[in-house]
């Protein structure tokens, strides 16, 4: 089981000749640590190493970036909304994609985005320059980068890891021959360095919007002697060494400000206790933390292994990548989303420029919900409660979206009346649409969201994270009664203006918001059941359900993504072999779409028009969409693809640029491969990878609050364990040739099992 990515040379991270420039070396070889909060990333270099550091809330623009601030909405475009909607009504179309593109758009001023904070420089005075049996690894079972190799004879070791329950991050050095370390930091932002009793503590802000930070590094030795020379800490005659570095913002996700008081107290707090754990004691409790999210689940599809570095891996392709790169995603996903944070960005924690590729931000129009999509299924639901947090805090700034370009107000008498925001949004509340209409508007942005968080409920059953996300859905709920428009010809409600992300005309409804906003309203019909409440409501959202159009079979055969549509490519503006394909939303991540339906027969069509996929993301979307269709050879050719086309050298999948999606949705889309439990019941095997003829997987999560174990030979299955928690009826869909599978059982269960 392949859980080390290992590299025979070591990686130059060095510093860049200008803030915003990068030579790909960074997000090609350079190896990420993270706790969720914090991120590093390393190259383990010889002579010079430099770890280039991030922290979540580092965003620039928001509040006091623009006097006059407003979340990115324009002022008062209401009654414009409603002359665009007469015009759709009336068919009018191309003048009211016109009046969008002027009027629909919002604000770019304090858009902002992720930050570097800065590098850790560390220069190592070795005797002699002659350097052999170099390796540097990630070692994803311990979630600790090491590097070793030997100067001349002197032996060299070096370990790094981010813990999360002690909130440091922590580096240790060993030699066998004593010698001399420099110790810089430098930063793009301005910044104050004061020297400390074994370190120093820098404190900076970020110019546009003075967010405020510190970062405080400390020396743990036993041997040597520390100097310092102004900006440089210099240990001398040391032959082991722990660094300890805290960093802290004055970041709060409060609405309207976004501000608290610096803790320095907290970061001198997390230093002051590291410093009495040491080193042996701060990777234990390390270890204990990480690993009790990481080995609940365990993949293997390779039985025996050679030790390989990742080039050669990636080389080879096939099944040894594949697993690892499994296991990659989830140590991506536990690296950079944890309790109490921010959710993983489009580049999960880590970021080298102050300009990074869309700000770095949380894009809701694939991105961010892909993020998540794997974590109920690998048994991580810890890791979405940030994406909870995030879109809680998303509803204030999110009603001023609403008043400014629906006039749906919140006030004091109703303070609740809907929230809504679009393609990219910020920790600062960036709610409104973006500064272009065609990427940027996009109402259904909040109800996608909202499908993530409400099929964690369906994975765990758990009614107190229910009462947590139904505020949010009888919210956006809310939004939808008011500002859905009502066309007499039909009967029929239509979200107007629409557009399909990114390609298409803009229209009277289409399939890719309808779907969306109609799944929400069963969402919080059905949550709003389980709960017992507003029962008072429920007739009401019924009846307007059934007067959202929604999936229809266009002349060709195809799943229509615009209702004007009859043949493929018979509306102005389509793109063939578009990226998105978000008039398929029903059949993944919903489950709207049943493989055995007509439209099941007429998406199938729709995929293979669209092609395989142009990006990383894209690719991985497609693969879902052909698993959830029970085509396993699909699911393979795209994976093969994927790992072809799609990898850097650390294994950080491109769009390109780097984004993190690709590599945390491969997650969902192998577990999807392995076992379905969307409909009702467990299905074994719906798109087995012809190739993964061998292999078990232990701890995987599938709806109703159920774990499964999986092993299979010969593309057999052998042996299924259903661990469950309260008692409850269980149906396996088990495939035609695999009718001598051993079923067994934890729990309190009773199974029964139908061979297909």
């Amino acid at each position: 089981m392949r859980k080390k990515m290992y590299f025979e040379q070591p990686c130059r991270l060095t510093k860049r000749s200008q803030p915003d420039a990068s030579d790909g070396t960074w997000s090609h070889f350079g190896l990420p640590l993270g706790n969720g909060r914090m991120g590093a990333m390393l190259g383990g270099e010889v002579f010079q190493e430099v770890i280039q550091f991030n922290e979540e809330t580092l965003f620039n623009g928001g509040p006091l970036a623009d006097q006059m601030y407003q979340h990115g909405n324009a002022s008062n475009r209401g009654e414009d909304l409603q002359e665009i909607q007469a015009l759709l009504l009336a068919g009018e179309n191309e003048k009211a994609a016109m009046l969008c593109q002027q009027q629909l758009v919002g604000l770019e001023a304090g858009y902002g985005a992720y930050q570097n904070l800065g590098e850790l420089v560390i220069g190592y005075q070795f005797a002699e320059t002659e350097v052999s049996g170099y390796r540097r690894e990630l070692d994803l079972d311990q979630a600790i980068h090491r590097a070793s190799f030997c100067v001349g004879q002197n032996q060299v070791r070096r370990q790094s890891f981010i813990s999360e329950p002690d909130q440091l991050f922590v580096h240790h050095f060993s030699s066998q021959t004593a010698i001399d370390l420099l110790i810089a930091f430098q930063s793009e932002h301005p910044y104050r360095l004061d020297q400390t009793e074994q370190g120093w503590q820098v404190k900076g802000y970020l110019q546009d919007n003075q967010l405020q930070f510190a970062f405080e590094l400390t020396l743990l030795f036993d041997q040597g002697t520390l100097e310092v020379s102004g900006e440089m800490l210099k240990l001398k005659e040391c032959s082991e060494v722990t660094l300890l570095v805290g960093i802290v913002t004055n970041y709060a996700p409060d609405f309207p400000k976004y501000r608290q008081s610096l803790p320095n107290q907290r970061l001198i707090e997390q230093i002051t206790k590291g410093r009495q754990h040491r080193f042996t004691m701060l990777k234990q409790r390390h270890l204990v933390d990480y690993q009790a999210l990481f080995n609940r689940v365990d993949l293997q599809l390779v039985a025996q292994e050679q030790d390989l570095p990742v080039n050669q891996i990636i080389t080879n392709g096939g099944l040894p990548l594949a697993e690892l790169l499994y296991h990659y995603g989830r140590y991506l996903l536990i690296a950079s989303s944890r309790i109490g944070g921010l959710p993983s960005n489009l580049q999960g924690v880590w970021n080298e420029t102050n300009n990074p590729p869309w700000g770095s931000d949380y894009h809701l129009n694939v991105n961010l919900q892909m993020n998540y999509w794997g974590a109920s299924g690998a048994n991580l639901v810890e890791t979405v409660e940030p994406l909870v947090a995030y879109v809680e805090h998303l509803r204030k700034p999110g009603r001023l979206t609403a008043a400014a370009y629906h006039g749906i107000v919140s006030d004091a008498e109703n303070p609740e009346n809907g929230f809504v925001a679009h393609t990219q949004t910020t920790p600062f509340g960036f709610t409104g649409p973006g500064w272009d209409f065609e990427w940027g508007w996009s109402p259904a942005a909040i109800p996608w969201i909202l499908e993530n968080l409400y099929d964690v409920y369906l994975f765990t059953l758990d009614s107190i994270y229910l009462q947590k996300i139904y505020p949010m859905l009888k919210e956006a709920t809310r939004f939808f009664e008011q500002a859905l428009v009502y066309q007499a010809n039909d009967g029929n409600y239509y979200s107007a203006p629409a557009y399909s992300p990114e390609h298409g005309p803009i229209t009277l409804g289409n399939v890719y918001e309808h779907s969306l906003i109609q799944q929400l309203i069963l969402n919080t019909i059905a949550a709003a059941n389980i709960l017992a409440c507003d029962q008072e409501n429920v007739p009401k959202w019924q009846a307007l359900t059934k007067q959202i159009r929604v999936e229809e079979v266009g002349a060709d055969g195809q799943v229509k993504e615009w209702f004007e549509e009859t043949t493929i490519g018979s509306v102005e503006k389509y793109q063939d072999n578009h990226r998105h394909v978000s008039h398929l939303l029903g059949l993944y991540p919903m489950h709207r779409i049943q493989k055995t339906t007509e439209l099941a027969t007429a998406a199938k069509m729709s995929l293979e028009h669209r092609g395989l996929g142009t990006t990383g993301w894209s690719m991985i979307h497609r693969g879902l969409m052909w698993a959830r269709l029970g085509e396993g050879a699909m699911v393979e050719q795209i994976i093969e693809l994927f790992l072809t086309q799609c990898l850097n050298q650390n294994l950080f999948a491109t769009h390109p640029p780097f984004q993190i999606d690709a590599n945390l949705g491969y997650v969902a889309l192998v577990q999807e491969a392995l076992v379905q439990s969307q409909i009702g019941y467990l299905e074994i095997f719906p798109a087995l990878p012809p190739s993964w003829k061998d292999g078990q997987i232990k701890g995987i999560r599938c709806r109703g609050n159920l774990k499964v174990d999986l092993k299979w030979e010969a593309s057999q299955l052998i042996e299924i364990i259903v661990t469950t928690e309260k008692a409850q009826k269980i149906q396996l869909v088990l495939p035609n040739q695999m009718k001598q599978t051993t079923v067994l059982t934890q729990g309190k269960n009773d199974i029964s099992y139908l061979i297909t």
